[in-house]
């Protein structure tokens, strides 16, 4: 996919700055939640090449949301995280490690358009009711 196009209705683009906070958890799983009840997958690109820190209210924010809907895991079939820093591109094969049904992978600021790419390639498949 030419990554100048428009990105698919069941990819979820996000980009973190700075330090992340609970309302910024709060409002990126409501997107989450959102994209779940209208697709059998989604696919996610997070830019976290300018993240600064994380609080500890998102981060539990984001744990407790993520115990909530292990069964639906397998629904992110893939997630692509743009980083330079070491530690978030080892998180991202360690989670590629705990989550065998999604594909994980880790791309450099430079690599951004073969990310968005790699997560356009998920099928759009509307969600039965």
């Amino acid at each position: 996919m030419d990554s100048r196009t428009a990105i698919p209705e069941n990819v979820i683009v996000v980009r973190l700055e700075g330090k992340l906070e609970a309302s910024e958890v709060e409002r990126l799983t409501s997107q989450a939640d959102a994209m779940l009840a209208r697709f059998e997958e989604v696919g996610v690109l997070v830019d976290a090449s300018d993240l600064k820190g994380v609080s500890a209210d998102a981060l539990a924010r984001d744990i407790t949301w993520e115990i909530k809907h292990i069964g639906d895991w397998e629904r992110f079939s893939k997630l692509a995280l743009i980083a330079e820093n070491g530690f978030l591109t080892a998180v991202a094969k360690a989670m590629g490690a705990l989550m065998p049904q999604v594909e994980v992978r880790a791309f450099t600021p430079s690599e951004r358009a073969a990310a968005l790419d790699f997560v356009s390639s998920v099928q759009i498949k509307p969600l039965q009711p």
